[in-house]
């Protein structure tokens, strides 16, 4: 075997089974996958493996499935802030609980052209204290449902290059979106590196049914994106990924029902955002194999920044571990902090101007965070060495905890199948 094919070769064992996580964008939108023509020989019976009466085999499908998971994930939030107005107590500040049931629904398919298609259907089905705290008398806004539709096709253009098709939707009770964008993945240096560009942008329609129950209309919000992301094999157990990212925002940006309590107590007002928002990202991943010992190690570094004047940094880590050739567990940690922008407050002057930006959500607070997750995952049906391709179920659990009190559990249970 050449150098440069075996590097290929230990590229896709790379990708394929260590970046399965760290890089679950890209394993989303199908780049650096090859599928073959035929189903290879793993055990499961095809339209293939039947013929017609007069011996000739039935002809490959139009559009197959290759693959299909679902994934069940539960969150259970909890903490205080002084943009609820739910449950408050004497610091001011009202409950953030949430709990949501979040199952999502996977496929990966095949056109017999070669055109792929990965699609996602998250479903949230959520109760929360501080959405209902805007009903006086019902609890009409405690629970809420939303469903969502993201799909990515991937047409091949030759051995080394793919454009990419991001589409979709989003609905729930107060908001209706709609998603779209374009892009290109390039394989270079015998696919030891890859360049992927992908423009998106989205457009919500939603009613800004404000903190006091007034509903002011209908409005909008539109999102554009430009993302970058470049990968390369170090050797044959190292990769190295780069990532940069431009967002751009114009319209309603606020969350509606958010509110400010009025200095000296005894009223509160809406969240006002600067119309616009530019944010922008910039990220570092290295990925390492211990072959010896199967283990996979992962750290990464991210910054972000926008014109609010909100700086953050995230650090994160994970190990991976065969215990078996059917089994792995996995532990990840990280660590982010953040600022908060200019108009951030606690409390509203009485005697400021009514269109002062001001907003005193949590979630853009000055705040530390640590995330800690373990998951298990034992493969049904490795198909051969582990890879996207393989069937599996696995178990997980991620506890995230920010100073500012909120706290969230999440336990989730998955699996996936493969037919080829």
């Amino acid at each position: 075997m050449s150098a440069a094919r075996g590097a290929r070769t230990s590229r896709r064992l790379w990708l394929g089974v260590v970046s399965a996580s760290a890089l679950s964008l890209a394993s989303s939108i199908g780049l650096g996958q090859s599928f073959d023509s035929t189903p290879p020989p793993n055990g499961v019976l095809s339209i293939d493996a039947f013929a017609e009466p007069d011996g000739r085999d039935l002809p490959e499908p139009d559009l197959r499935i290759d693959r299909f998971g679902a994934r069940l994930t539960v969150f259970h939030q909890t903490g205080r802030g002084y943009q609820s107005q739910a449950d408050v107590d004497a610091s001011g500040r009202g409950s953030e609980f949430v709990f949501i049931a979040n199952p999502v629904i996977y496929t990966h398919l095949t056109q017999r052209d070669g055109i792929t298609h990965d699609v996602y259907l998250p479903i949230d089905i959520l109760t929360s204290a501080s959405t209902d705290a805007l009903d006086v008398v019902s609890t009409a806004s405690r629970d809420n449902e939303s469903f969502t539709l993201d799909g990515t096709t991937t047409i091949p253009d030759g051995d080394d290059s793919r454009f990419l098709v991001h589409w979709g939707a989003h609905v729930e009770e107060e908001l209706k979106a709609g998603m779209g964008g374009l892009g290109v993945s390039l394989d270079f240096a015998d696919d030891n590196a890859q360049l992927v560009l992908m423009a998106d942008a989205v457009v919500d329609i939603f009613d800004p049914v404000q903190y006091n129950g007034v509903d002011l209309g209908l409005t909008e919000r539109v999102t554009m994106s430009i993302n970058g992301t470049f990968s390369q094999l170090l050797s044959e157990t190292t990769t190295l990924s780069l990532g940069l990212g431009l967002t751009g925002q114009i319209g309603t940006i606020q969350t509606p029902w958010n509110s400010v309590p009025l200095a000296g107590g005894g009223g509160r007002s809406a969240d006002l955002f600067p119309p616009s928002r530019l944010r922008s990202a910039a990220s570092i991943r290295l990925a390492q194999a211990i072959p010896q010992s199967r283990t996979f190690l992962q750290a990464g570094y991210r910054f972000y920044a926008d014109d609010y004047g909100a700086i953050a940094h995230s650090v994160e880590g994970m190990v991976t571990q065969y215990l078996s050739d059917d089994f792995w567990i996995r532990g990840s940690y990280r660590y982010h902090t953040q600022g908060a922008p200019f108009f951030f407050m606690t409390e509203f002057p009485r005697t400021a101007w009514v269109r002062t930006y001001r907003t005193a959500d949590s979630d853009l607070a000055a705040l530390d965070l640590h995330e800690i997750s373990a998951g298990l995952r034992y493969f049904y049906d490795r198909q051969g060495q582990a890879s996207d391709r393989s069937g599996y179920v696995e178990l997980g659990y991620s506890y995230y905890g920010r100073s500012n009190s909120l706290e969230i559990h999440m336990g989730t249970l998955g699996f996936q199948t493969a037919f080829w």
